[in-house]
């Protein structure tokens, strides 16, 4: 939740915070829903996209 209000100045919940794996939080967000909608992803899709981006993008260009 630290994080987050770092990030954004707000608090959130529920809370997903995904991290890399020396631990710093790479993505935090806070609602996902369990499968997409109204053009939001979907869980799965958000680990899909950082699975992506860090095995591939990892200077994020």
């Amino acid at each position: 939740m630290s994080a987050y209000e770092k990030m954004t100045s707000q608090e959130a919940w529920p809370l997903s915070v995904f991290l890399t794996p020396d631990q710093v939080p790479l993505c935090v967000v806070k609602y996902i829903p369990k499968e997409s909608m109204d053009g939001k992803p979907g869980f799965k899709d958000v680990i899909a996209e950082l699975y992506d981006k860090y095995k591939n993008d990892r200077e994020g260009s």
